[in-house]
């Protein structure tokens, strides 16, 4: 039996891929509760309990970063089902967590 690792990408990297001249695609796929009032600037929420093969399909196909709280299993789900539908998504290890404690630069959405 094969162990299949979906592709994912440290909040290091993350960070650094955001700061290019053709930065990816990011995602916050935090639920609501877990959300508060910060994010990571630039993110586009999709709200991951309604995140489905519809939503996946209309996601942009190039590169594209996908977090959650703590970049288990609500970011690779939606990475896994992003992928389905062509999508070159990674997930980041750690989630917003990482993101948030490696520097990203953040904004206020309250």
């Amino acid at each position: 039996m094969t162990n299949y690792q979906l592709p994912n990408i440290s909040a290091e990297d993350a960070i650094a891929a955001l700061n290019t001249s053709q930065p990816p695609v990011l995602i916050d796929v935090r639920k609501e509760q877990a959300r508060g009032a910060i994010g990571v600037q630039g993110a586009i929420w999709i709200n991951p309990m309604t995140l489905d093969h519809q939503q996946a399909s209309a996601m942009p196909r190039g590169s594209t970063l996908i977090y959650c709280v703590h970049g288990h299993e609500v970011s690779q789900f939606a990475c896994a089902l992003a992928r389905i539908h062509g999508v070159d998504a990674k997930y980041v290890i750690g989630g917003f967590a990482a993101l948030a404690a490696t520097g990203a630069r953040m904004e206020d959405f309250a």
